[in-house]
């Protein structure tokens, strides 16, 4: 129908083939609609067609092992009353598949003679399945049964930096939000860098805290026309294993990773730092504990500020925004993320764009979850509960620890 709207119009297009929903929807809900043992033939009806003369439904009810009926809630009484008025056995199993393949599908299970009465409630898009295969799903089913499924999470990153969190919360089952609260952008002009670039070979050392730093830095090299041959003469510390990769991108080997991922932890344990130069980019509002530690231990130290977080703009996000917000009011948000105190501090200061829309009453209705002890701090300050904590600040670590904190709160 869309091809054909189009073509009329004079407009150019190209088909990709994908999966008909009437086989994967189905597949999510674990429920083959073939199998060499129970059915050999399957049928695909449009629903709304039901009512039509054209369709045989003695030859449907009686000649075909599994019947998928696509967008049948409001006709399936209709496809029901059919089926049976034909001879299809009352005892034939069926299935109702509400939202199929997103982490809000439902499957709803019964026979032909009350399927229609226990999905009455059933809201489109839903896609119904009869035939044996249907008592399948008892063995095939999976899609609901990852751990995170009909979980919805709020990630408050920026959306440059959401993908591999995004990615193993939604292979847990997760329906994830993406809801940037704060965007990196590098501070240009930049004198300063722009120095201890040409300065290089004069540090000891110089401290990678953040994968934004890594970025922006080298970044910054390549624009003056160096690469990683400038670090040759500086030993290099990353913050964690993480950010040692994206070094190790560049062609940078890190000579030094602490035991935790923190600030804190490098200004304990990073090694004979006393009368040691040492280079710390970083954002320009970047708490002074490593600074203020390596210093105590004799260390010269260089702060040097390379990016700051901003408000993301919400031109083109109003719309977008709007729905979140409601989405937050209701209750229908399990968890938000908040991955830095300037995540939490825009989150709570966000503008409104609906009227029932609180920031701090919508994180009494979830779980909300702080990345560094820095990040819970600020929460505690502004009198924000916080339900969880990681003990590593890595993306599988955390989605490990949400996977855990939802399984102990199950029910």
């Amino acid at each position: 129908e869309e091809i054909m709207a189009i073509a009329e119009a004079g407009v150019t297009f190209e088909v990709v083939p994908g999966i008909t929903a009437g086989l994967a929807v189905p597949a999510y809900a674990g429920i083959p609609v073939t199998h060499r043992d129970f059915a050999s033939s399957v049928l695909f009806v449009t629903g709304h067609s039901a009512n039509q003369s054209n369709i045989d439904w003695g030859k449907v009810a009686k000649s075909v092992d599994t019947i998928v009926v696509f967008m049948g809630g409001r006709s399936l009484p209709t496809v029901v009353e059919k089926l049976l008025m034909h001879g299809r056995s009352p005892s034939t199993p069926a299935a109702v598949i509400q939202s199929g393949t997103a982490s809000q599908q439902q499957t709803i299970v019964g026979k032909l003679s009350d399927i229609d009465q226990k999905a009455k409630d059933c809201q489109p898009p839903a896609i119904t399945v009869f035939g044996e295969v249907v008592e399948l799903r008892q063995y095939c089913r999976w899609f609901d049964q990852k751990p995170l499924f009909g979980r919805t999470i709020l990630i408050t990153r920026p959306v440059s930096q959401t993908d591999q969190i995004t990615s193993l919360l939604e292979d847990n089952g997760a329906k994830v939000i993406s809801y940037p609260t704060v965007e990196i952008v590098p501070i240009h002009p930049n004198a300063g860098l722009e120095l201890v670039i040409q300065q290089l070979s004069c540090y000891n050392w110089i401290i990678f805290t953040s994968s934004n730093t890594v970025e922006i830095f080298t970044q910054a090299l390549r624009h003056q026309g160096f690469d990683c041959r400038a670090l040759a003469f500086t030993k290099v510390c990353a913050v964690g294993e993480k950010t040692a990769q994206i070094l190790e991108s560049y062609g940078i080997v890190a000579d030094f990773i602490p035991t935790k991922s923190t600030g804190e932890v490098i200004g304990r344990e990073l090694p004979r730092v006393k009368n040691q130069r040492i280079l710390l980019p970083r954002s320009k509002i970047g708490r002074r504990e490593i600074f203020d530690q390596l210093q105590q231990r004799g260390a010269i130290v260089e702060d040097l500020p390379i990016y700051e977080t901003v408000r993301p703009d919400d031109t083109g996000r109003i719309d977008q925004i709007r729905v979140i917000q409601k989405q937050l009011a209701n209750g229908e948000v399990d968890m938000a993320i908040f991955t830095s105190p300037s995540t939490l501090a825009n989150f709570l200061t966000q503008k409104r764009y609906t009227d029932d829309f609180d920031p701090v009453d919508s994180l009494t209705k979830l779980a909300a979850t702080a990345i560094g002890h820095t990040t819970k701090a600020y929460a505690s300050e502004n009198d924000i509960h916080i339900d969880l904590v990681p003990d590593n600040p890595s993306m599988e670590n955390l989605a490990e620890s949400v996977v855990d904190f939802f399984h102990k709160t199950k029910g």
